[in-house]
């Protein structure tokens, strides 16, 4: 068995490490059997959106924030476009860390065994 999606973890470089992940186990599952697991799809659209477009939409509207003070605070647009883009992101980034924190350990957003596929493959 493998991920259908392995290859996007390594598409930027990055390397393939096992993760472990600690769940329920309904089934009696023993140690080195592999399982199957299910999270519906609408959590994972979900925790997608939060995860990759909260920080976009809010460097984007940092960005234009700071683009329309820049007069204001005295500087010039490109300046007040990059500090408006980096409050927004880490302001973004902040509201993401509250936001996993207070949804993260709700069932509907973990995993659950739903079968037993056989011994390990190791």
């Amino acid at each position: 068995m493998a991920c259908e999606s392995k290859g996007a973890c390594t598409a930027l470089g990055g390397q393939v490490k096992d993760h472990i992940l600690v769940i329920p186990n309904p089934l009696a599952a023993e140690p080195g059997q592999w399982v199957s697991l299910h999270m519906p799809e609408s959590s994972v659209l979900r925790a997608s959106a939060v995860l990759y477009g909260l920080p976009a939409l809010s460097l984007i509207l940092g960005a234009a924030a700071g683009n329309a003070m820049a007069a204001g605070l005295g500087i010039g647009d490109d300046p007040g476009t990059a500090l408006g883009a980096g409050v927004g992101m880490v302001l973004g980034l902040g509201i993401m860390w509250v936001l996993n924190r207070r949804l993260g350990g709700r069932a509907h957003y973990k995993p659950h065994m739903v079968s037993i596929l056989g011994p390990g493959m190791d």
